[in-house]
């Protein structure tokens, strides 16, 4: 499941070179599919959320994110 969510990134990164919201939202729910985030997803989201804050996120988003590692331990 893992490559499904990094080709799925690489659509919304070639869109406009940048993360929204919405987008990283998908690609969580992806990963949740089967109710749990194995270590692959978990290193593909990782990156995912590193690319994005390099990129430059809202305040908010960048709380979402971090929320987020705190509860998958991503």
């Amino acid at each position: 499941m893992h490559i499904n969510i990094l080709k799925r990134s690489i659509d919304f990164l070639v869109d406009d070179g940048r993360y929204d919201r919405r987008e990283l939202e998908t690609l969580l729910a992806m990963a949740l599919e089967d109710k749990s985030i194995d270590d692959d997803e978990k290193r593909v989201l990782s990156d995912i959320f590193n690319t994005a804050a390099i990129a430059g996120l809202d305040q908010a988003t960048e709380a979402w994110i971090k929320k987020t590692r705190a509860k998958y331990a991503i």
